[in-house]
């Protein structure tokens, strides 16, 4: 009997870093247990799973290729995809759909699976020069099957594009990133002092110069026995740590640059609170944030921002708090939190159940099996 045979696209994959490609990689190791025969097709240089036969001829956005001509290449691509295999189904899991969006391209049973950024507008100029959004949309209508990864991307997502069915599927955290006790029992802290963690690019959106600003603020109120890690590297690197240097806080914030994903656990489990405050952005928007899931599965309460899936990430009061917009309000809201380690830890607790009950890697792929109907 032939084996069902999937296509899985994206537009990042291993050795790529970044949550996307992380994401793709552990719903695809969760996937391929099954009964189909995968298909993976993802930029040059992707290391496909074992048992996952790869196409290696997505291309990304380059210098080189204007962006329009860039689409339609994936296009042809695409097509000859689809008719040179005999494909039940395409997973597109992420932009990597906007190659859909043509009409020479086969139509085939697919599901879209949306984080955000790709139905969020990036102005009328940009939306118009790039073609993205429009691109993304009727890739979508042609599919007619829509998961996000939550309620804010498929409220977004009904919004920019209405017709086709739309589904909040929850994504999952990676194991590899998560508390093992037998493997992260050393911290990699100093002792003493109270140690806040963020771990995220270094991007404008991600909003590390807010918890740079609170932090200087619990220094000006008297608090200053604290640590800042930041786990992540990126653009903004130079710039966030010119402003440690302004707000006298330097010695203080430790920049670690990019941690194996085997060591991550250590991090979150030994830190004493999470907290990272992502904000709008042009270009950007928080679709969900899983790092506030890795957080709480690995033992620690999380403090995020009133932003996108944000807070359905964090359930507020119960698994971490949302922080108050206003800046004095936020201060003495950390102050509250560092002094109560009991609330703390209940957190914490309430974190780690709720990880493993509603964010496994199991629970992402029976829901992926159930819409697209595998």
């Amino acid at each position: 009997m032939t084996r069902p045979r999937i296509l899985f696209t994206i537009t990042e994959f291993p050795p790529i870093i970044g949550g996307i490609s992380t994401l793709a990689e552990v719903l695809l190791e969760e996937l391929k247990k099954g009964e189909e025969e995968f298909h993976l097709w993802a930029p040059p240089g992707t290391q496909a799973p074992a048992g996952v036969i790869l196409h290696a001829t997505y291309r990304r956005p380059s210098g080189y290729l204007p962006r329009a001509f860039l689409e339609v290449l994936n296009a042809l691509e695409l097509r000859r995809l689809l008719t040179t295999h005999d494909f039940q189904r395409v997973l597109f899991m992420d932009a990597s759909a906007r190659a859909y969006a043509f009409g020479f391209v086969p139509e085939v049973p697919a599901l879209v699976y949306a984080h955000g950024l790709e139905v969020r507008s990036e102005g009328r100029f940009r939306d118009w020069t790039t073609g993205k959004l429009w691109l993304q949309k009727r890739a979508m209508r042609r599919a007619g099957l829509v998961g996000t990864n939550s309620n804010s991307t498929r409220d977004q997502t009904r919004q920019v594009c209405p017709g086709p069915v739309v589904e909040t599927v929850y994504p999952s955290f990676d194991r590899r990133r998560v508390f093992h006790p037998e493997e992260h029992s050393q911290s990699p802290y100093p002792d003493g002092p109270f140690h806040f963690l963020t771990v995220a690019r270094l991007v404008d959106r991600k909003d590390h110069a807010r918890v740079l600003n609170l932090l200087a603020t619990l220094d000006s109120l008297g608090v200053s026995d604290w640590n800042y890690h930041v786990v992540g590297d990126g653009p903004l690197r130079v710039s966030l740590e010119k402003r440690c240097e302004q707000l006298g806080l330097r010695g203080r914030v430790v920049f670690w640059g990019n941690v194996p994903a085997e060591r991550l656990g250590a991090f979150y489990h030994h830190a004493d609170l999470f907290i990272m405050l992502s904000k709008w952005v042009a270009r950007g928007v928080e679709g969900f944030g899983l790092v506030f899931v890795e957080a709480g599965r690995s033992g620690l309460a999380t403090v995020g921002s009133r932003h996108g899936g944000v807070v359905e990430a964090i359930e507020d009061g119960i698994t971490g708090i949302i922080l108050s917009d206003h800046h004095d309000q936020a201060a003495r809201q950390l102050i509250e939190l560092m002094n109560d380690a009991p609330r703390r830890l209940a957190l914490a607790q309430a974190g780690r159940k709720r990880a493993e009950e509603f964010f496994s890697p199991e629970a992402f792929g029976a829901r992926i099996r159930a819409l697209a109907n595998l």
